[in-house]
């Protein structure tokens, strides 16, 4: 009789056991899943600022480029201005050198009289 009360207390006590294994398994799995989730919302947040870092990173570059072209406009301005100012420099130059030749030709006229 004592056997029998043992080996069924032995029964009970292997199929609580086993249960609760049974529960520690499904814990596991769910702690799992709440892990993984947990990884994915990580790697989530880090697409995200990656994806800010990006769009930061193509606004600054829009930006560098814009200047870059203003620069350049400037840089053509003022490269067709020189060379107004160039021409402009050849025309008196060349009316200064009409007018001295105007001046040196009277000048002999005027000292051969």
């Amino acid at each position: 009789m004592l056997f029998l009360w043992l080996l069924t207390s032995a029964i009970i006590m292997c199929v609580i056991s086993m249960v609760m294994c049974a529960i520690s398994m499904v814990t596991f799995a769910i702690s799992m899943v709440t892990v993984t989730f947990a990884i994915s919302m990580v790697t989530f947040a880090i697409s995200v600022v990656t994806c800010a870092i990006s769009i930061v990173t193509s606004a600054i570059s829009m930006v560098t480029c814009a200047i870059s072209m203003v620069t350049c406009a400037i840089s053509m301005v003022t490269s067709a201005i020189s060379m107004v100012t160039r021409a402009i420099s050849m025309v008196t130059c060349a009316i200064s050198m009409v007018t001295c030749a105007i001046f040196t030709c009277a000048m002999s006229m005027v000292t051969r009289e």
